[in-house]
């Protein structure tokens, strides 16, 4: 093991050597000089995929080079684009050729769902610092549909920005046309007397699979912004003091069922109540942005994608999805987004119940700056009404600062506090990232971390992440805990490897953030190389390696992983790949009670995947995997055993008409007992989600979802349980900010209409020895919830 760190720590230290020692060349960027005009541009001035009248001054960029599926080759479909700009707005208007316009896929989806391999679609990336860190991102589908995102080169997309702009398309016999405008105060950039931007232009083609750039963004160079090309010309325009108040009003009824106090679960029912909200925007130097909100609320978010949590040892991630924390998040990441992720310092979904926000985020010069304080009111909230700590509230406060190395360089440090109820977790650490040449880049963190808890708040409050896991609660009284981390990546044409080590001590510890292990030094590689025939039918086929072995502190090999798949790509976006692999797990005293010793358990694992979207209409993935996995849900007094296990997860996205989208998930998680052949459990989760689109404002969208966890008492400690959950939301969207919003949310759960079992002789109160909640065979409704909500943004 610490042969194996040594090395580790040797290639990523000599990489950092080497970016010191190293002079980066850079080649002269590409520029188009774009003019200002008299009067916007107009989508009819294009109708037949050439200029018009005042349309014929705007700047004009062709010559489009592929980058996927063959790098460097001329684009297979013509692609013209013709910018311009006045005092308020920039202006692009893209003709995209096509000599097979029927075979063009478009569809009137709701907004932010433009997305690969479902639709074409063009996309704009704006470089306004021109510091190849950081850009603006607009993508526009056929059918007129928006996308925008934050872009940077570590993080990529961060579609949780919105922000107001125009756009309008039209499919014609030659091809389809997209015209945008976007003004400048919905944008930030320095003010000087001419701008000098960064730009790439890209047009995907999905029945293709087929992403073409300008200028030239090849797959043989890691990074985006550090290939773009120039704009200049736009002079005399500033962003504005841009200042926004978008506030809202929300009215709902609702039913829940209330289980903090076991010894009396009760339903609660309330009739219509409301409650108002605002959320704010101040754009201060062209390029700092606070963000505050006040009684938030997230009725309108749809529920998690289904992920099983059936017999983890360790927390499941579930991604963010609140607006406002995902809004400029990635000032706040200092994690590696290569094939492994690293831990969390911060993961906003520990925040579940907040009743007031602020967040400073921006640039100035060559310094990245981020601020966030909010509180939380969960731990107040599921607690009972008599606890001591009901009423109660958490507070969080993180920062970051960082500061731009030479190309595409920074070194950071990080601060996250919590603080409950004299209990505090406070997390502090530096970081950085190197780029190393065209295709390797290196990224190090090193955190510490003091906490102080006591007994009444870890045994009193729920530390759910509000994703339905929990997570494992600090040791009582003071303690200090560190975590290291370091990766190393490098990507190119052909090949993809990364190497990452993370040493994490006992006693490290993050209320705030998402580390589901301590106690671990961690050696992880990835690599694939794949043989890129680009035939006719087969595009590339290659190997993909994965290893993991994780020790703990006293040297204990506590999981060893060594797996491999063989990838086939096709064209049509059709992929095939046979999984196979070893896996060897040990168990400590300390990891399950009951065990008298170290105990090792060996798996091996078999699997396959399929995926494709031959056409238009249709799209799936299907993962199927036949392994062995420790059971640690056994019935009482019994110790974890090895059980073979089946796991089946498909998707498919129909798209049976222009306005009309359904996203169904299927998965299946088998576990038979080892030593008997009999099934543990059977976990089914069935998730079908479609979405009408009226027109680009109006829509409607259905939830449907049922998760069956059938367990067999014999072999298991788990409780059979049913859940049917049904939820409607009609949407109104003018504009980002500016909704209507109608829903009802209903969920059915296998419990006895009591609840409980009672005290023998009473009327009312449960039996403290029943057990809880009492399952039945039956569906009862013990939630529902009917609301409405309006929101409107005010601009200056």
């Amino acid at each position: 093991m610490r042969v194996y760190r040594l090395i580790s720590l040797n290639i990523l230290l000599s990489a950092g050597l080497f970016l010191i020692s190293c002079v980066h060349a850079a080649g002269a960027a590409t520029e188009v000089r774009i003019a200002r005009v008299a009067a916007p541009p107009r989508l009819e001035d294009f109708e037949d995929m050439a200029p018009r009248g005042n349309s014929a001054q705007l700047a004009k960029v062709t010559d489009f080079i592929q980058q996927q599926p063959s790098d460097g080759k001329a684009a297979t479909q013509r692609t013209d684009v013709y910018l311009g700009y006045d005092g308020a707005n920039l202006y692009l208007v893209w003709v995209c050729w096509d000599k097979e316009p029927q075979a063009i896929r478009g569809h009137l989806t709701r907004r932010e769902a433009v997305t690969p391999p479902d639709d074409d679609y063009v996309e704009l990336t704006l470089d306004t610092f021109h510091d190849q860190r950081h850009g603006f991102l607009f993508d526009v589908n056929p059918r007129g549909v928006q996308s925008d995102a934050l872009w940077t080169e570590d993080s990529g997309a961060d579609y949780s920005y919105d922000t107001v702009w125009d756009s309008r398309a039209k499919v014609t016999d030659k091809g389809y046309i997209v015209w945008l405008s976007i003004p400048f105060r919905s944008i930030r950039f320095h003010p000087a007397n001419e701008q000098v931007w960064g730009v790439t232009l890209m047009r995907y083609i999905a029945r293709n699979d087929e992403y073409d750039y300008w200028p030239r963004v090849s797959s043989r160079i890691s990074g985006r912004l550090n290939q773009e090309a120039l704009i200049t010309g736009v002079a005399d325009v500033s962003p504005s003091r841009n200042m926004q108040f978008n506030p809202y009003g929300y009215l709902s009824g609702l039913r829940t069922l209330d289980d903090r106090d076991p010894i009396q679960p009760r339903f609660d029912n309330r009739n219509l109540q409301g409650k108002l909200g605002l959320d704010s925007k101040f754009v201060f130097h062209d390029s700092l942005v606070l963000d505050t909100t006040i009684n938030p609320d997230f009725a309108q978010i749809e529920s998690d994608q289904p992920q099983n949590t059936v017999n983890q040892r360790f927390e499941v991630f579930f991604p963010e999805k609140r607006p406002f924390f995902l809004e400029n998040s990635n000032f706040f990441s200092d994690t590696n987004i290569g094939v492994y992720q690293t831990s969390r310092i911060l993961f906003t979904r520990r925040i579940i119940e907040p009743s007031f926000g602020a967040r400073l985020t921006g640039k100035q010069g060559p310094w990245n700056v981020g601020f966030f304080v909010a509180d939380d009111r969960s731990p107040g909230l599921f607690v009972p009404d008599y606890s001591p700590l009901s009423g109660t509230r958490a507070y969080f406060a993180v920062g970051r600062v960082s500061h731009d190395i030479g190309d595409q360089s920074s070194v950071g440090a990080v601060y996250v506090d919590r603080e409950y109820n004299g209990n505090f977790n406070r997390v502090g650490g530096l970081d950085a990232s190197f780029r190393l040449g065209k295709n390797w880049t290196s990224w190090f963190r090193s955190l510490v971390s003091s906490t102080y808890a006591t007994s009444d708040v870890v045994s009193a409050v729920n530390t759910s992440s509000g994703a339905g896991n929990t997570i494992a609660p600090p040791a009582i009284g003071y303690t200090f805990g560190q975590d290291h981390e370091a990766v190393l990546n490098g990507i190119g044409r052909r090949f993809s490897y990364e190497l990452m080590f993370q040493d994490i001590t006992p006693n490290f510890h993050t209320d705030a953030g998402f580390v589901p292990r301590t106690d671990i030094r961690h050696a992880a590689q990835y690599f694939h190389f794949y043989w890129r025939p680009e035939g006719k039918h087969l595009v590339f086929q290659g190997p993909e390696l994965n290893t993991h072995d994780i020790w703990d502190h006293n040297g204990i090999g506590l999981q060893h992983i060594y797996s491999g798949d063989w990838v086939f790509y096709f064209r049509h976006n059709l992929l095939f790949a046979p999984i196979a692999g070893i896996e060897t797990d040990v168990l400590r005293p300390v990891d399950f009670s009951g065990l008298p010793a170290d105990h090792k358990y060996a798996q091996d694992q078999v699997g396959l995947v399929v995926s494709g979207s031959p056409s238009r209409l249709i799209t799936w993935r299907t993962t199927v995997v036949r392994d062995g996995t420790v059971l640690i849900v056994v019935p009482t007094g019994q110790l974890p055993i090895t059980g073979d296990e089946l796991f089946i997860n498909h998707t498919m996205s129909i798209k049976p008409t222009g306005h009309l989208e359904i996203d169904n998930t299927y998965i299946l998680d088998r576990v038979l007992n080892g030593a008997a052949h009999h099934s543990s459990f059977n976990n089914h989760i069935i998730r079908s989600q479609w979405n009408y689109q009226f027109t680009q404002a109006l829509s409607l969208r259905t939830i449907l979802q049922y998760n069956g966890l059938l367990a067999n008492p014999t072999y298991s400690s788990l409780q059979t349980t049913k859940d049917l959950s049904l939820n409607f939301l009609i949407t109104y969207l003018v504009h980002p900010g500016t909704a209507v919003y109608v829903g009802y949310n209903s969920n059915l759960e296998n419990l006895i209409p009591g609840l409980c079992l009672p005290v023998a002789g009473q009327s009312v109160g449960c039996d403290p020895n029943g057990g809880g909640l009492v399952r039945s065979n039956g569906l009862i409704n013990d939630g529902r919830v009917f609301f409405v909500k309006v929101s409107y943004l005010f601009r200056r």
